[in-house]
């Protein structure tokens, strides 16, 4: 009986082992991305993430997000269709204070190599007990890299830009295809707008909801062509959106 007590006491101390041992490695694994070593930060200091402790509203304590809505907070397909998986990812800086830096990078193969790039779309970590909130969502849905910023404040509201990018094999980059922005009022008190530019057919629309005190303020609804510039806005090279009104 003892033997048989004996026993059992191990086997049960071995599947509890490994059931540690293989909640450490899921962990590990999602709190640090695996990736090409060619996609990883060569100075060392910075290091893939999937997720990062902010703020997503101003009523809320910071807690984990992951701002890159895929598995492993990676995002992984083969934008320039040559039959080599590329990728879309966070990484933060390594420090030993409280002060934390986040960006977002693109790894794009190119031959039998990879290239990092650094697209200047900001990726913000507020851990501030203050009354104001910044947070980011990066998204591949369509063929599209959607880029996401969400900005909200007590009392004044939220404004909230979103944009859509198709890779270009031609001009080699992501190509702006619409951009929307939403501005909405806390209290009601300001305007609420809400624009969208449609880059492929050239036109936008656009409306405006007045607020209770402005009393000078005329809402309306337009529609309108884009007057798109040589020089075609891109994910690296943002370029001013120009527009004429039509007549209604």
């Amino acid at each position: 009986m003892t033997k048989y007590l004996s026993l059992n006491l191990i086997f049960l101390i071995i599947i509890i082992s490994m059931s540690a041992c293989s909640h450490k490695t899921k962990m590990r694994v999602q709190s640090h991305p695996i990736l090409p070593s060619a996609c990883l930060d060569k100075t060392g200091q910075f290091t893939p993430i999937k997720s990062i402790k902010t703020k997503t509203s101003y009523l809320q304590k910071p807690s984990d997000y992951s701002p890159v809505k895929a598995i492993n907070g990676i995002i992984k397909s083969d934008f320039n269709n040559d039959k080599v998986i590329d990728y879309v990812f966070l990484e933060k800086v390594i420090r030993t204070n409280k002060h934390s830096q986040a960006r977002l990078v693109l790894c794009i193969s190119s031959g039998q190599a990879y290239q990092r790039k650094l697209p200047p779309f900001p990726v913000h970590i507020n851990t501030e007990p203050d009354f104001q909130s910044i947070h980011e969502r990066i998204e591949w849905n369509n063929n599209q890299l959607i880029l996401s910023t969400f900005k909200h404040e007590h009392n004044w509201g939220s404004d909230d830009e979103i944009n859509h990018y198709h890779y270009s094999i031609k001009d080699k980059g992501f190509i702006l295809d619409r951009r929307e922005l939403v501005s909405s009022s806390g209290d009601g008190l300001r305007s609420d707008t809400h624009v969208i530019y449609d880059l492929k057919t050239l036109h936008y629309q656009s409306k405006l909801h007045c607020g209770r005190l402005e009393e000078a303020c005329r809402p309306y609804q337009h529609k309108g062509e884009i007057v798109y510039p040589k020089i075609k806005s891109s994910l690296f090279n943002p370029r001013k959106i120009y527009t004429t009104l039509k007549k209604q």
